[in-house]
């Protein structure tokens, strides 16, 4: 398992699709891969769209199977108000239930409630469903060419243009998007962030965020009102942006 080493001198595991890649480069070029693999803290995240069908919710939901008698006798389903393991279904608690809250499901709810939503029905805690992003790589590196304006002598952390293929070419959607095989033109966008706390903060988001489906753009200059820096008020947007798209932070 590859892992990288953060900012409390401790090392930090990829996710397991991206530790899979680094592993790759690294037996195809040796010790070459280390300058691509080693850009202080961030490298390659990957992102593979998946059809519904085929994500295990068990695994990433990490919910417990509960058997019977875990469950006080006549509990009821909170969503759809009938008996918990009626009909012999099966009934599943999510890690974030509670005493106060009652995060346990007919397995048949939760099927349903996540296929909407990437939040718990109940409590609203988010999940690291996939989104609607198309497959692809983000790339990071660290750059000491120039600063981002309000950020004088720390340099850059780029994610340079093109960097996700799946992203920078034509294609159609995937099947978690809202409309599946939507056709799209495609873009080129570059995250361009200082490469202070505030910058890592954002990029751990922004990582996140893309290896969860979901993405976000930002320029070295022209303010706020162009996507730019100086930008006072970024680090919050973005923090809000990612809890309601419901990125789990890593």
């Amino acid at each position: 398992m590859w892992a990288w080493l953060g900012d409390n001198g401790h090392p930090q595991r990829y996710e397991q699709a991206t530790s899979d890649l680094l592993e790759a480069f690294y037996l195809q070029d040796g010790d070459a891969a280390r300058a691509r693999i080693d850009i202080g803290g961030v490298t390659y995240v990957t992102f593979e769209c998946r059809d519904s069908s085929a994500l295990d919710l068990a695994a990433v939901l990490r919910w417990r199977v509960l058997r019977p008698g875990e469950w006080d006798e006549g509990a009821t389903d909170p969503i759809l108000m009938c008996d918990l393991g009626e009909d012999g279904e099966s009934v599943v608690r999510l890690p974030c239930h509670s005493d106060a809250i009652s995060c346990t499901f007919n397995r048949s709810t939760v099927e349903q409630a996540f296929a909407s939503s990437p939040k718990c029905p109940t409590c609203g805690q988010p999940y690291p469903l996939p989104g609607p992003q198309p497959s692809g790589v983000m790339r990071c590196r660290a750059s000491g060419a120039y600063d981002c304006d309000g950020h004088p002598g720390c340099g850059v952390i780029e994610a340079p243009p093109g960097s996700n293929q799946a992203h920078a070419s034509p294609g159609t959607s995937g099947p978690q998007h809202p409309r599946p095989g939507t056709a799209y033109s495609g873009t080129r966008r570059a995250a361009i962030l200082p490469n202070d706390a505030t910058g890592r903060e954002a990029l751990a988001l922004l990582r996140a965020a893309f290896a969860q489906g979901k993405a976000f753009a930002t320029q070295p200059m022209g303010g706020e009102t162009r996507h730019g820096w100086p930008d006072a008020t970024y680090l919050d947007r973005l923090r809000s942006e990612c809890a309601t798209a419901a990125v789990v932070p890593p």
